[in-house]
């Protein structure tokens, strides 16, 4: 192979080897970003529905102080009545049901049976709310209506309720934590791996040409120590270079100069 083929597949072996170390960084910082991406639009959704929960359940707790306060106005009653129904059904029609998807794609099983909770106490909940706002139209008196075993059910559930919103905000918090603290293993493991193949190009990148050239430089000083014989006329010695490329051309001309000057140098010798 000559030399100049040699330098050049070494050139394109770099190159390529520098193209792969490229498409490597490339594809880690993709997939980095890509699983990084994935998981935090899943913890932002839980996130924004556990903070949405959390409010408008505190909503739900307002309404029903608040229901209580005007004993004489129906009109007033009725109309948190509706503001009930419209929190409960937001909740259990659009918040609770936003909680599947994400939840089993993080197969999170434990908030998944807190959401599940959280839908029967509300559903139960809604009943009773019913009754007890029934009872306070008829009444007229809060005394009544909270000494009955209805509210005080009711004042548990709603009691649950918040708990389960307090864990679940606690464990989204713990969630988002270790995912950083996941993804930053994933991104130090990457860059290491990076930095080893950016390494090992470098040194394919500066060792493949210098090895070559030491090579080459070993053989070019063969070459001249059997030149500078050959000007003294010192026909002794072997020259025992096998290459296929220019050098190797270059010793086989050195070692027929040696043979014609051994020939020569024997002629002159059986003609003195």
């Amino acid at each position: 192979m000559k030399i100049l083929t040699k330098y050049l597949l070494v050139f394109f072996v770099c190159i390529l080897f520098t193209a792969g170390v490229a498409g490597t960084a490339f594809w880690g910082l993709k997939g980095l970003l890509g699983t990084t991406s994935r998981l935090f639009e899943r913890d932002m959704v839980i996130n924004s529905l556990v903070n949405k929960f959390s409010l408008e359940l505190s909503h739900l707790r307002q309404v029903e102080k608040e229901f209580f306060v005007f004993p004489d106005n129906p009109s007033r009653q009725g109309k948190y009545k509706i503001v009930w129904n419209n929190i409960y059904n937001l909740i259990a029609e659009e918040i609770l049901p936003g909680f599947d998807e994400p939840l089993r794609a993080n197969n999170d099983t434990r908030k998944l049976a807190m959401v599940a909770r959280v839908g029967e106490l509300m559903e139960e909940n809604n009943l009773e709310w019913q009754r007890v706002t029934k009872k306070f139209s008829e009444t007229r008196s809060f005394d009544a209506v909270n000494m009955a075993a209805e509210y005080g059910i009711f004042k548990k559930r709603m009691k649950e309720l918040e708990d389960i919103s307090s864990q679940m905000a606690e464990s989204s918090l713990a969630d988002l934590q270790d995912q950083r603290d996941t993804l930053q293993a994933k991104r130090s493991r990457i860059e290491m791996i990076i930095k080893i193949l950016l390494a090992l190009s470098v040194i394919w990148g500066l060792g493949g040409p210098f090895l070559i050239a030491r090579r080459m430089s070993g053989v070019i000083g063969e070459i001249t120590i059997m030149a500078d014989r050959l000007s003294y006329g010192r026909v002794t010695g072997d020259l025992k270079i096998e290459r296929h490329d220019e050098l190797g051309d270059l010793a086989s001309a050195v070692i027929r100069i040696q043979k014609s000057m051994r020939i020569l140098l024997a002629k002159l010798k059986q003609a003195e």
